[in-house]
């Protein structure tokens, strides 16, 4: 039972016309003439109230109800607010509301009427726990009819913003507003009941500040002011709201008895009314956050009652008992929980009644659901919410009646030895405790976890036989308002999806009507389109590649030229250029662009040959021609037949494997090791050097003859420092090459990278050692570390820098060989062990060199399975 504050009915306004004003105007004198049919309705309606006959009164009033267009007719205006006012008073909030929308949207009087509609919109909107937007309606009510100077609809309207301030706890407003409504009613010709609601909210505000005696005789004057209104709707409601001021003045003096013997008539006056309506609109009504707290409240006293023992209390208790068959001890919430819909509220009430009934100090509401126990309503007694409440409860008590159905009691939890081994009970140091399942059809769908820490024996079997009764119907209306809010859903989801399916429709087929349009000329338009776009493809690839070579700078243009011309002739060439800088690749670009193009091309690096083995290799050999030799195996002349032969390092090659090349070329024939019989052969030769042989011949490292019969075409690859301008084309291919490389292992990989211009000034500053070779190998270390987008920080430190690795020899063919037949992991580890010996074994100071993050190198480190141990020793240091 809650004495915080005054709450007043939520929702629920006072009879905005006392009997004698609004309905006075319904009455006829001898000669007048006829009534008009919604004056008619009206005087029908009132008839029907004053006899208690509310159903019927609610669809006379119903039978004028306006179309869509709003009430137009004063009479209109009027039967909608009384249509209003009743509908407020049976609990239905929403139809109220539907009721009086239509006279604000009819247009922009400025009248009492219009006035009148707001306020009772701002009921439905209070109702609705919409308290700013009750709060608006109520204030531009007001401000209306205090500029029209109509005092008594001012004062119902000063009246509803107390009420919504009491609701709000802001007592001081309240009672601030309960004075100028007092103000306003004396310069009218309010009724009693007005003036009486007046009065009982003031009590309430003098109650909630602690004023008893003024609390007490503002009661006593709404209580008489009821009685002398006699059986009204308005003093009838008077009556059991001034009935429940009186039960909490005597609760707050100590006196529980009197407040029964208050909230018993209370309860009276409520269950008379509601008696007298059908089903639907008894439970609407009974569902009224004032009519089930004078319920509520009354359970609650009687709950305090019992369990303190007193004599006469108890033997009125037990008439009650005997004469409503132990009815009220749960029946007055049970039909509140009947009523509600709205699951959360449904919990809260369930959880607040159980506290308020027990005597307990907390509470918590837990549902099963998939399993699991929810935590779904956490209070105190005072309604606070608990923070963090699976860490304040007994796990393993709700446990044991969720599996069992069961309801657990104890009044000292530690010492009872039914918990003795539950851990929660001694950490909490638990005293009483009760927790009650909620049962529906045999199912567990939760339970009511009560407890007080600080007191034993609070709970006894008259509040378990309670918790189990109202259980029973709790259970039932968590199912009840679980299938609302189910049906709710998929009927708004129906209606989602139904609106989305026409819209769907409409659009389709204004889609399909602009798509036929179009597609008249798309095949056109792309026809064009294709054709440009291989034009654009063609004029590119002419211009700024061949084969796989790329560049756009001048000497690379004279280089693709070369290649075109000694394409169509069949001389040998040989091709000149420092290591990395893609001599095989001119090669192949030769061939291809040959007569010999559908043949073979078959390439060999001289430099990787053991000597012993140079002549098996070119030639081939015989079955037996010497160790290990167990099958004939054809030669690269042989294999190259009708093609193109590619020779690279041919300047690596021994003098006597020279003699035996030169011999071949020379003759066009050779002859297999181990074989006696000379083999023609038809060969284009393309040989590669990075050395400089015409030097070579001169001081016999080379055979001369056979350098003159290599050297009929030279073709010189300009190294990379050279051609800076081809840097940002050879990025974007190898970009692009590895995007694809991605795709082709996850198809959600592979998108572009963008490169920073910063990143190109850098490339373009560094002299490039590796050349071509050296820029791949760079822009696969982003692929591999860095993001989409490639920034300076990105660029390894050694090319930022603009210094480039040592050579690993004094000769290119000795850096080439670095390389030859490796993996890129072979190539990325051994970059990784080039930079940790050139820092000194120092981890820190290889990444910089490599321009990757500490962390990132430790992460390579341990994918290539390199030792990481000097990450530990790093962090000691």
């Amino acid at each position: 039972m809650s004495h915080n504050g005054p709450k007043e009915g939520k929702g629920t306004p006072p009879r905005s016309s006392e009997p004698g004003t609004r309905n006075a105007e319904l009455e006829t004198t001898p000669g007048s003439p006829s009534p008009s049919g919604p004056e008619r309705t009206r005087r029908t309606a009132a008839e029907l109230e004053a006899r208690g006959e509310f159903a019927a009164a609610l669809e006379e009033l119903s039978r004028e109800e306006p179309s869509g267009e709003g009430a137009r007719s004063g009479e209109e205006r009027a039967l909608a607010l009384d249509r209003a006012e009743l509908l407020l008073f049976l609990g239905l909030h929403e139809r109220a509301a539907r009721a009086v929308e239509p006279l604000l949207a009819a247009g922009s009087r400025d009248d009492a009427e219009t006035a009148e509609a707001r306020r009772l919109l701002g009921y439905a909107a209070r109702a609705q726990r919409r308290w700013e937007k009750a709060d608006d309606l109520f204030a531009a009510a007001a401000k209306a009819l205090e500029r029209l100077g109509a005092a008594g609809p001012l004062a119902r309207a000063l009246l509803a913003r107390a009420e919504l301030a009491a609701d709000r706890r802001d007592i001081e407003r309240a009672a601030e507003l309960v004075l100028r409504a007092r103000e306003a009613a004396a310069r009218s010709d309010a009724g009693r009941t007005l003036v009486g609601r007046i009065v009982q909210l003031a009590g309430r505000a003098a109650l909630a500040k602690g004023d008893l005696d003024e609390a007490g005789r503002a009661f006593a004057v709404a209580l008489s002011a009821a009685r002398e209104a006699g059986e009204a709707r308005a003093a009838r409601e008077l009556h059991w709201l001034a009935r429940h001021g009186l039960a909490l003045l005597a609760v707050a003096r100590g006196d529980d008895a009197g407040a029964l013997v208050e909230l018993e008539a209370a309860e009276k006056g409520i269950g008379d009314l509601a008696g007298r309506l059908p089903d639907a609109l008894r439970r609407s009504f009974l569902a009224r956050e004032d009519v089930h707290e004078v319920l509520v409240d009354l359970a609650v006293v009687r709950a305090a009652l019992r369990r303190a023992g007193s004599a006469a209390p108890e033997r009125k208790l037990d008439d009650v008992v005997l004469e409503r068959n132990a009815l009220y001890q749960f029946e007055a919430v049970a039909r509140a929980l009947a009523a509600e819909r709205d699951l959360g509220r449904l919990l809260a009430l369930l959880l607040d009644v159980s506290i308020e009934a027990t005597g307990a100090e907390r509470g918590f509401l837990v549902l099963v659901e998939e399993g699991n126990v929810k935590f779904k309503v956490a209070r105190n007694i005072d309604r606070e919410e608990v923070l963090k409440p699976s860490f304040k409860v007994s796990h393993s008590i709700i446990r044991q009646a969720v599996k069992t159905g069961q309801s657990v009691l104890t009044n000292n939890a530690g010492g009872d030895p039914r918990f003795c081994d539950m851990k929660s009970v001694h950490e909490l140091a638990l005293q009483s405790t009760i927790c009650v399942p909620l049962l529906a059809e045999g199912r567990v769908l939760g339970t009511i976890y009560l407890d007080h820490r600080f007191q034993e024996g609070v709970f006894g079997k008259a509040d378990l036989v309670f918790l189990e009764s109202l259980s029973a119907q709790a259970a039932l209306s968590i199912e009840n308002a679980r299938l609302v809010a189910e049906l709710g859903r998929r009927r708004d989801e129906l209606e989602r999806r139904g609106q989305e399916v026409s819209e769907l429709n409409l659009r389709l087929a204004e889609l399909n009507l602009r798509l036929e349009e179009r597609l008249q000329n798309r095949e056109q338009e792309l026809a064009a389109a294709r054709t440009e776009l291989d034009l654009a493809k063609s004029e590119l690839a002419r211009t700024h590649s061949c084969g796989d070579l790329v560049g756009a700078s001048p000497v690379m243009q004279q280089v693709f030229a070369q290649i075109e011309r000694v394409a169509e002739g069949d001389f040998p060439v040989l091709v000149l250029g420092e290591s990395g800088t893609g001599k095989e690749l001119a090669a192949r670009a030769i061939h291809a662009r040959s007569a010999r193009a559908s043949a073979a091309f078959v390439s060999e690096n001289c430099g990787g040959i053991p000597e012993t083995l140079l002549e098996s290799v070119l030639f081939g050999h015989r079955k037996g021609a010497f160790t290990g030799a167990d099958r004939d195996r054809a030669g690269l002349f042989e294999l190259a037949h009708g093609g193109t032969l590619f020779l690279d390092e041919i300047g690596e090659m021994p003098l006597e494997g020279q003699k035996r090349l030169l011999r071949a070329l020379q003759e066009g024939e050779f002859r297999p090791v181990g074989s006696d019989r000379t083999k023609k052969v038809d060969v284009r030769i393309v040989a590669a050097t990075n050395r400089d042989l015409a030097a070579m011949a001169a001081s016999g490292k080379f055979r001369e003859d056979l350098y003159y019969r290599l050297h009929v075409i030279e073709i010189r690859l300009p190294p990379l420092r050279e051609r800076a301008e081809d840097i940002p084309i050879l990025v974007e291919k190898f970009l692009a090459e590895a995007a694809g490389l991605e795709r082709s292992r996850d198809p959600g990989q592979g998108s572009p990278r963008r490169v920073e211009p910063a990143v190109l000034d850098l490339l373009a500053a560094y002299p490039w050692p590796g050349n071509v070779r050296e820029l791949a190998n760079e822009v696969r270390r982003w692929v591999t570390f860095a993001g989409d987008s490639i920034r300076p920080q990105d660029v390894s430190t050694r090319i930022a820098r603009g210094v480039p690795l040592p050579r690993a020899g004094t000769a290119d063919s000795e850096r080439a060989a670095l390389y030859r037949g490796k993996t890129w992991k072979d190539l990325e580890k051994e970059m990784i062990e080039f930079a940790i010996a050139e820092a000194g074994g120092n981890k820190t100071r290889a990444a910089e060199l490599l321009g990757i993050p500490r962390r990132t190198l430790y992460d390579r480190m341990k994918h290539l399975g390199l030792s990481g141990e000097g990450e530990r020793d790093e962090a000691r240091a």
